[in-house]
């Protein structure tokens, strides 16, 4: 089993965790960006998955981006776009 620590309130498990609490995941669980490996399983996971020095993402930006779409997208509402009420 691989243990991870939280960095951030996360839900998992059908559970609310705080940050600085530890969970145990099979070894081939995937990670996120909030959960700080802890062991040998969990760091080697978490390279395989690419979250060796990530940076946590910006609360500002997630706030300053909703209903916004990613260049290229086909769907949603663009930033700026006139929508009909």
């Amino acid at each position: 089993m691989a243990k991870y620590r939280f960095l951030a309130v996360a839900y998992q498990e059908d559970r609310l965790w705080q940050a600085g609490e530890f969970i145990d995941k099979p070894d081939d669980f995937e990670p996120y960006w909030y959960m700080k490996p802890m062991d040998a399983a969990a760091k080697k996971m978490a390279k395989k998955v690419g979250l060796v020095n990530v940076e946590p993402p910006d609360p500002i930006d997630e706030l300053t981006s909703i209903g916004a779409s990613p260049a290229g997208s086909k769907t949603g509402i663009l930033a700026g776009e006139d929508v009909p009420l």
